[in-house]
């Protein structure tokens, strides 16, 4: 799973950074009443049906994927995702490695364990935007949430940062070979998470699986990129 939190549904917001996040493998239903109640209907990049009633900050975040992503040419999501990676790899070069270890809270996350936790997260992306290139479904199910290696602070800090160049320069490889023709058919399930406003203003994590082609799978891990960039950015300024 890729925990993608949006509290407005327009753009990456900042990740709590807690080791276990308010995320599940699980579908979790919207209890509280949603204003708008409307039957599903049929979304491009989308087949899996989501709860009979999408909250408006749902709704914005799936056109966000369909017009960023599924209807969206390949250069430009390729050229978008190749800047994200590129910023985050450079923001984690300059950082001391006596530093990357430090946790800026009990129960948060140092920068190595974000590393590590993308690292194992988007490696099996990539494997999953390969199939769906082919035109086929990746088997399994989604990614789980809050993915760590078995010892997230026992890798060497160089080749961490090794590895998720790899992961990086394995997607943009896929992208290079991929057009604006091929299929997007096939489809991998993701789990899906955005925070919306209740009526007293407090913010509540919705979760909800969808199914997504292959373009809108490289603009959703861009956006799990960029939102562990912020995540790294405060833990930073936190020590």
């Amino acid at each position: 799973m890729l925990p993608i939190s949006w509290p407005n549904g327009r753009r990456p917001a900042t990740a709590s950074g807690r080791s276990a996040h308010a995320r599940c493998s699980t579908v979790s239903r919207c209890r509280s009443a949603s204003p708008l109640r409307r039957k599903w209907r049929s979304i491009p990049g989308m087949s899996t049906p989501p709860a009979p009633s999408l909250r408006p900050e749902q709704e914005i975040a799936l056109r966000y994927l369909r017009e960023k992503g599924t209807e969206a040419p390949l250069a430009s999501i390729r050229e978008r995702a190749a800047k994200t990676f590129a910023q985050l790899e450079a923001q984690l070069a300059a950082l001391p490695e006596e530093s990357v270890r430090l946790r800026p809270a009990p129960g948060r996350w140092s920068v190595q364990e974000i590393v590590d936790h993308l690292v194992e997260s988007h490696r099996p992306a990539v494997d999953q935007l390969r199939d769906l290139l082919r035109g086929e479904r990746p088997a399994g199910g989604p990614v789980p949430p809050s993915l760590l290696s078995a010892d997230p602070l026992g890798h060497a800090w160089p080749g961490l940062l090794q590895e998720l160049a790899e992961v990086h320069r394995s997607i943009l490889a896929l992208l290079d070979g991929a057009t604006d023709e091929t299929p997007l058919t096939a489809k991998v399930p993701v789990a899906m998470v955005v925070k919306v406003r209740e009526e007293d203003g407090t913010l509540t994590p919705v979760e909800w699986t969808a199914d997504f082609d292959w373009k809108a799978l490289v603009v959703l891990l861009r956006a799990h990129s960029l939102e562990h960039v912020a995540q790294i950015e405060r833990t930073v300024h936190s020590g």
